[in-house]
């Protein structure tokens, strides 16, 4: 069998941060960027898509922080999360080009283009299916906290984005909490508040000062610090908490928050990889509040 292999990590980048991939959804947008090739180009007609992650922060005991990388004998994360059919040693591959090329998909804000966002969506429903237990969890989550409500999901990306990613702006927890005001204000019929935040100080904030605040519990969180070389690392990693399976759950609860966020009514946040990833999942919000640092709310 023909077989295109579609990987989160780039070969031909010069530090470890592009060379074994990024955050989730940064991994997850650079790989629909590769199955756009695997549709538009003819060398690979008729071949079925392998999407490979084990050169990636998510694979255990990798090694990349302490500059020892090790993948020997390592198996593919993203074998945890999706459905796929593995590779046999007589399939013949292709290999994609695993660069970032903003000409083909802009990776911060294709969701601004609807034509794109469409073909986006298409590829991800076409070819990324999720395994049946994270479809489980999710369904069980939105039925017990959220069914029958108005939702305004809230991304409050905080950590290293307060120092780092400035081209996508500076958020403190007051510009959350105010802008959450004026939002239930503007949208009386929410009811409902699911959070994903990756600051425990933060979440209480935010929860002690608004009512009917949903997060989920024990997914990776650190406590606030004033020190900007403290979040030097992405917040995937730095903490680096001493629990088994460490990359597998956090590409778990990326996935079932993200898709928590896609059922949200209304969705509000800082440009990141999670609004990136609810913007593919969604099935359309009533009204979207995204700020990217530069200009205005994105709002529709």
């Amino acid at each position: 069998m023909k077989r295109a292999i579609v990987r989160s990590d780039d070969p031909k980048a010069n530090n470890k941060w592009g060379l074994y991939g990024s955050g989730f959804f940064s991994n997850y947008v650079r790989c629909i960027q590769q199955l756009m090739e695997v549709e538009g180009n003819s060398s690979f007609q008729g071949a079925l898509p392998y999407i490979d992650w084990t050169k990636s922060w998510f694979t255990e005991n990798n090694g990349i922080l302490e500059d020892r990388p090790n993948f020997e004998g390592a198996s593919n994360p993203w074998d945890s999360w999706f459905e796929q059919l593995p590779l046999d040693v007589s399939d013949e591959l292709v290999h994609c080009n695993t660069s970032y090329i903003p000409e083909i998909l802009d990776h911060k804000n294709f969701y601004l283009n609807q034509d794109m966002l469409d073909h986006v969506r298409f590829l991800d429903s076409k070819y990324i299916k999720l395994h049946s237990h994270l479809r489980i969890a999710i369904d069980a989550i939105w039925e017990k906290e959220f069914k029958d409500n108005y939702v305004l999901g809230v991304i409050a990306r905080g950590a290293e984005r307060r120092f780092y990613h400035n081209e996508q702006g500076f958020a403190t927890v007051e510009f959350y909490i105010s802008n959450i005001e004026k939002i239930l204000q503007q949208n009386p019929q929410i009811n409902k508040i699911f959070l994903v935040c990756d600051l425990i100080d933060w979440v209480e904030e935010i929860k002690n000062r608004f009512p009917n605040v949903f997060f989920l519990p024990n997914v990776n969180r650190i406590r606030e610090n004033p020190d900007p070389d403290f979040f030097y690392w992405n917040i995937y990693w730095w903490s680096y908490p001493n629990r088994p399976n460490h990359g597998i759950l956090l590409g778990e609860e990326s996935l079932i928050q993200t898709h928590l966020l896609a059922r949200s009514n209304i969705l509000f946040g800082l440009q990141s990889g999670f609004v990136n990833g609810a913007m593919i999942f969604t099935k359309g919000y009533d009204h979207t509040y995204i700020y990217d640092g530069l200009s205005p709310f994105y709002i529709t």
